[in-house]
This record gives C-alpha cells, structure tokens and sequence, in this order.
C-alpha cells in the first residue's frame, strides 16, 4: 500500500458510523487502529526471525488497549434470520 494514512482517511470517511461519532471518538479509533497496524507488523517481522524490540510491541500494545478500552468494546448481535423467501425457497425442498 503506498499511502496507509490515505487509506484509513478513506476508510474512516466511507463508514456509515463515522457521521455519528465525536472528533474525539474518530481521533481515538485513528489512534487505535495505527497503534494496532503498528503491533500487527512488529509481531509479523517477530515471526520471520527479524530483531524486535519486545519492549516496544508491549508499550504500543498497551496502549491500544487503553485507547480501545476508552472507546469500548461491545457486542453487537447479528441478525442471522433468513428473509422470508429465503426461508419459503428451502422449505419447498
């Protein structure tokens, strides 16, 4: 990917909840999924054999965690029932 922070930009403009949150709440998922990029890749180049400071992974991982923690985790439930021709379509099976 040549520009990664043009891609979250994108990302972030195109989600339908992006409307709904705060400038702080957008800065803080900003914040969260760099820092979560950034442990993704160490722990990529961790695997391969390259040097990693474990010491940094520990620190930006914390605080993803702290910054994810402030924006929450929730469950969301999934609405996993068929549409009514759907189901008509398997019942006449």
């Amino acid at each position: 990917m040549a520009n990664p922070l043009k891609a979250l930009a994108g990302a972030r403009a195109a989600h339908p909840l992006a409307r709904e949150l705060s400038t702080l709440e957008k800065l803080a998922c900003e914040h969260a999924a760099l820092a979560s990029a950034v442990v993704a890749d160490s722990y990529t180049r961790w695997l391969k054999g390259e040097q990693v400071a474990l010491t940094e992974i520990a620190t930006v991982q914390n605080a993803f965690l702290r910054v994810a923690g402030a924006i929450g985790f929730s469950r969301r439930a999934k609405d996993i029932t068929p549409d009514i021709n759907t189901y008509l379509e398997k019942e006449d099976r």
